[in-house]
């Protein structure tokens, strides 16, 4: 899912090949309190399922795991989406 290389990851970027095609940029996230943080070094997506009525589910990419981890916050976090064209 992440783009390939450290052109805009950090070293090592392991298992990123973009084989998925997503090419996935570490866009870090925003929040009240602290601003912007992670940018170039970590890639937060929400996903669509809630769970619960305060917090939603995301995935996390990171620079030096090939995978994907899945875990939830408060809505109000400022992450990025992804919007698919049917």
């Amino acid at each position: 899912m992440k783009e390939a290389g450290t052109a805009h990851w950090f070293a090592p970027n392991a298992g990123a090949t973009n084989s998925s095609g997503f090419t996935a940029f570490p866009g870090g996230f925003s929040s009240i309190n602290t601003g912007f943080n992670d940018f170039a070094d970590h890639a937060y997506f929400w996903s669509s399922s809630m769970r619960d009525k305060d917090y939603a589910w995301y995935l996390l990419l990171v620079p030096n795991y090939p995978g994907a981890y899945q875990a939830y916050n408060f809505k109000e976090g400022g992450y990025s989406i992804r919007c698919v064209k049917d």
